[in-house]
């Protein structure tokens, strides 16, 4: 599964992702969302729910996030971490590892706790 994030792809190969039955509109999307506390990613009416990650993944994300917020001290960016959803030109919705976002901050018109203005995304794969 695929989904452009502006001239950026974001491509899943993590395993152990489940795909929930049927179509599903952004309405029923922030459902979801509201009734679950798992990760659940929105692309093009298809929901995918992730598992759980690895101590070692959390601890490059942690170091990760570390690094960034001491590169970019005192600048206009925030670094945010697995917590935020962020969402595409294309209505595709995404949880990245790691992401910088140059203030301020904007909100999806549709999915209030999404982000839809990234400047770096990062995600990190491992087992």
């Amino acid at each position: 599964m695929d989904c452009p994030l502006g001239s950026v792809k974001i491509v899943c190969m993590q395993t152990g992702i489940e795909k929930l039955k049927g179509e599903f509109t952004l309405e029923e999307y922030g459902a979801l969302l509201r009734e679950s506390e798992a990760r659940q990613e929105y692309q093009q009416g298809d929901v995918f729910v992730f598992p759980d990650r690895s101590p070692d993944h959390k601890q490059i994300v942690q170091d990760t996030v570390i690094h960034f917020e001491n590169a970019l001290d005192n600048r206009k960016y925030d670094i945010l971490h697995t917590n935020q959803l962020v969402v595409d030109d294309r209505n595709c919705f995404l949880w990245p590892d790691v992401m910088v976002v140059h203030d301020p901050v904007e909100k999806d018109q549709h999915i209030p706790t999404a982000i839809s203005n990234p400047t770096l995304i990062i995600e990190v794969f491992s087992s």
